[in-house]
């Protein structure tokens, strides 16, 4: 009975990690998508009453961030916390040796995902116009 509580803990800290990166992307891109809607129903009503509608078109074609800048951002982020991963391996490897390995090679893992990340960010850059 001892595996089965083990493995249920397992999944409960993988559910809540699933569901951090989940409400993480969902919220901020509803948020985004509903302030672009108040946008656009702004701009048609200006246009509709006859005034100027300048400041709500602007609003929608500025954008918060380039995507580009996004990634790079995350990859600065998940790199840190690969170094943070390979810290705590170390500091675990003083009171458990068997640990230190798997927590380095956890932070190599996620020091590859940010690594990509800062790599996409370079290929997603603005596109530059003329030859």
């Amino acid at each position: 009975m001892e595996g089965l509580g083990q493995g249920i803990a397992t999944l409960g800290f993988w559910l809540m990690i699933a569901a951090a990166i989940v409400a993480g992307v969902w919220l901020p891109a509803r948020v985004t998508r509903d302030k672009s809607k108040a946008d656009i129903e702004a701009a048609r009503l200006a246009i509709e009453s006859g005034q100027s509608a300048d400041q709500a078109l602007k609003n929608l074609m500025r954008g918060d961030m380039q995507p580009h800048r996004k990634l790079k951002i995350g990859g600065v982020v998940v790199l840190g916390v690969a170094a943070g991963l390979a810290a705590f391996g170390w500091f675990i490897g003083a009171g458990a040796p068997e640990w230190a390995m798997p927590m380095y090679g956890i932070g190599a893992l996620v020091a590859c995902i940010g690594a990509s990340l800062l790599l996409a960010g370079l290929f997603a850059g603005p596109e530059k116009n003329g030859g």
